[in-house]
């Protein structure tokens, strides 16, 4: 019971810490530069664009990941013209990340590719311009890692807690909410005793990476091979 309370104590703390620390404007737009009709679900709520050039400005939504859907009209040409099917395909479907005080725009090509920017609010600055890609050899850092006091009290509270398996638990719980480094994720498996928590850790906590280029310094924190080369694998078969 002892236990149980622990965790739901951290889980409260943590949360009210990290709600603290998303305070602020946000913005998401999706830009259609495309020639064809366009559908959009942003946390499945339906939004209909009409063709090139419109697009979808929604204001002040939390801080935090929300689900985006695209879908594209579906077409064929038919004797030297183009049909409609009355038909649509989805062409982008991610968990995308809104950080405070900036704005997220996605915009769709001509040709269907999506592309992503991030703005600061305040100024016209664009930060990274990148293509939406599944290879994580196009991986793009758009997010930033956990904030430096919300990790410190997330590895006080887990130096405190006796029990490993508590420990992955609070520690899971904590990166799903939030993005980590590489350095984060070192520092954290250097809290755990056992071998098998610090790899389920490592595993666990790739997808939330934002740097896994560098995941590589994570082996020195094993002591067995078996163990680097279980993660080894893992990450070369990890597709997101």
């Amino acid at each position: 019971m002892k236990q149980i309370f622990t965790l739901l104590l951290f889980t409260l703390c943590f949360l009210s810490i990290s709600a603290q620390n998303r305070n602020g404007r946000t913005k998401l737009t999706i830009t259609n530069g495309s020639n064809e009709q366009i559908k959009v679900q942003v946390d499945g709520r339906q939004y209909n664009m009409n063709g090139r050039n419109d697009d979808v400005a929604i204001n002040n939504l939390a801080a935090g990941y929300h689900s985006v859907k695209i879908y594209k009209e579906d077409r064929k040409r038919n004797n030297g013209r183009w049909s409609s099917l009355n038909r649509y395909k989805i062409v982008f479907q991610k968990s995308v990340y809104l950080s405070r005080g900036y704005q997220l725009d996605l915009m769709i090509n001509r040709f269907g590719k999506v592309f992503m920017d991030e703005a600061v609010l305040d100024n016209n600055y664009y930060n990274d311009q990148f293509p939406d890609e599944d290879d994580d050899n196009n991986w793009s850092n758009q997010h930033r890692e956990m904030d430096q006091q919300v990790f410190n009290q997330l590895k006080t509270s887990l130096q405190n807690e006796s029990f490993d398996n508590s420990k992955l638990t609070m520690a899971q719980q904590a990166i799903a909410a939030n993005w980590v480094s590489t350095n984060q994720v070192k520092q954290l498996l250097e809290v755990f005793s056992f071998e098998d928590n610090k790899l389920a850790l490592a595993k666990y906590a790739y997808p939330f990476t934002t740097d896994r280029n560098n995941y590589f310094l994570l082996y020195d924190t094993f002591t067995y091979s078996s163990s680097k080369e279980a993660l080894a694998k893992f990450i070369r078969e990890y597709k997101d």
